[in-house]
């Protein structure tokens, strides 16, 4: 398996992830490489069904080394608190979701 970019669908969830983090807190976006960085993540945990830094090294046929894509995870200024918030908004937004409980059932 061969994976040369992350699929145009994840892409387009991080842009809006991004966005709805910019709208939140403006000074806590995440940078072009960070999205770069993430959407390839996504893309490979999707084609690997793992999460695995090797896999993903090569599934990228070394366009991403083990070293590069295990230090931005570990060091970079990723808005992780914020992260987490932003993708579930843009899943209830992206299903209409408007109200509910997450309580269980009895």
């Amino acid at each position: 398996m061969i994976l040369a970019k992350p699929a145009p669908f994840v892409s387009a969830f991080i842009d809006a992830v991004d966005e709805v983090i910019r709208q939140q807190h403006p000074n806590h976006g995440m940078s072009a490489m960070q999205r770069t960085w993430l959407a390839f993540c996504v893309t490979a945990i999707l084609v690997t069904n793992s999460m695995c830094w090797a896999r993903f090294e090569r599934a990228s046929l070394g366009t991403y080394s083990l070293a590069a894509l295990s230090w931005m995870f570990r060091h970079s200024k990723m808005p992780w608190d914020h992260l987490l918030v932003a993708s579930v908004r843009v899943i209830l937004r992206y299903h209409g979701i408007t109200s509910g409980s997450l309580g269980g059932c009895p």
